[in-house]
């Protein structure tokens, strides 16, 4: 009875079966099939060619209304991240998402042709390839930071506002030197703080929405970023036509601005016995 139950259930259907309907029916095999068949339509055999063209249609309505089931449950969960408690946050977590995806995208498309044009000499090559491995070591310890930050008393938003501007100003840094150590040693600085950067975001994004949108907030976040990652490498063409360093310029201001919108976020609050979460 328990599985019947659920599987008229699971097809939208009622059910009207009862123990001693069953009782009957092993009574008398012949109307067992007639049992089931006038308890619920769930359990009716197809219906013929030949069957009332009113049967036909309802069954053809209830397949309709299953395959736009999905449209439905997907747009009313979407109108959660719009409700006046979520539509600020939603939208910040977007724009920094979106942003910061933007701005790492474009330097990181264009580094390796930037280093090999500030190096001289017959191995220019060598050394831009060599600064680019140190590069992307540097951006090891990055994570392990990010997890440290947001556990002190700099919480999430002042821990992602400090790692991201200090990313905007290792990049001004990179942009305004010309000497090889200084130039590696500012590129290391941004594979550092751009790490930990992210290291922030992702652990604070599932912890900012609240359990009713939080899957769907943050699925929406990534798609946002996937979206700016792929624009990003035109992006940075269009602008290094104009100038060589208007590229990087731009990831920098892109990078304060995120900064400036990670503090607009609602503040941390620490429940009772409970972990840090974002207030509203």
């Amino acid at each position: 009875m328990v599985v019947l139950r659920a599987i008229a259930k699971y097809n939208e259907d009622g059910f009207d079966i009862q123990h001693q309907d069953v009782a009957m029916a092993q009574a008398d095999p012949d109307g067992e099939r007639d049992a089931l068949m006038h308890a619920s339509p769930a359990m009716s055999p197809p219906v013929s060619p030949v069957a009332p063209t009113s049967l036909r249609a309802q069954q053809a309505g209830h397949r309709h209304r299953s395959k736009g089931k999905w449209y439905h449950e997907f747009a009313g969960q979407m109108s959660k991240l719009f409700s006046p408690k979520w539509r600020r946050t939603v939208t910040l977590m977007w724009i920094i998402w979106g942003a910061m995806a933007l701005a790492y995208t474009m330097f990181n498309v264009w580094l390796p042709a930037v280093l090999e044009s500030r190096q001289t000499g017959p191995d220019a090559i060598r050394s831009g390839l060599w600064d680019l491995v140190l590069y992307a070591l540097a951006g090891c310890p990055g994570s392990v930071i990010g997890a440290w930050m947001i556990q002190t008393k700099l919480g999430r938003r002042r821990s992602l506002a400090i790692c991201t501007i200090a990313t905007a100003v290792s990049v001004f840094a990179f942009v305004g030197v010309r000497a090889g150590m200084a130039l590696t040693v500012s590129s290391m600085f941004i594979s550092l703080t751009g790490t930990a950067m992210y290291a922030v975001l992702y652990g604070m994004t599932p912890e900012t929405f609240g359990t009713e949108i939080r899957g769907t907030a943050c699925g929406t976040s990534a798609a946002l970023s996937r979206l700016t990652g792929v624009i990003a490498p035109v992006t940075a063409g269009i602008l290094l036509t104009m100038s060589q360093t208007l590229p990087l310029l731009s990831v920098a201001v892109i990078y304060v601005f995120t900064a400036f919108c990670s503090l607009l976020l609602p503040p941390d609050r620490k429940s009772d016995g409970g972990p840090v979460t974002m207030a509203h």
